[in-house]
């Protein structure tokens, strides 16, 4: 069943671009491929430090609302600043109708 969104939380399902979603729901994210992973949190901010390092380097994942139905991604690896050119924009997921 789809996650609802919460107005103005950044809490319910997102999808990328490249067909890529994760859930949010309060202080867990379940990331693409993963299990439930706990979080620093508020409504509008997410801050996640991975369990591994990921095949790229990325250790961290901070999300921001940029309004109710857009999301800014940025990564981080080791030590360092987050890296400005990898920003993703996401959108919460449409619901799927048959």
């Amino acid at each position: 069943m789809p996650i609802a969104a919460w107005g103005d939380f950044i809490d319910g399902e997102w999808c990328s671009e490249n067909g890529d979603h994760l859930i949010i729901e309060a202080r867990k994210i379940v990331l693409p491929g993963g299990k439930p992973t706990p979080v620093d949190y508020d409504r509008h901010h997410l801050f996640v430090k991975l369990p591994q390092t990921r095949a790229d380097g990325i250790t961290a994942i901070d999300m921001v609302l940029g309004e109710k139905n857009t999301m800014y991604m940025r990564f981080f690896r080791e030590y360092s600043e987050p890296d400005e050119d990898r920003i993703q924009i996401w959108r919460r997921c449409q619901s799927q109708t048959s």
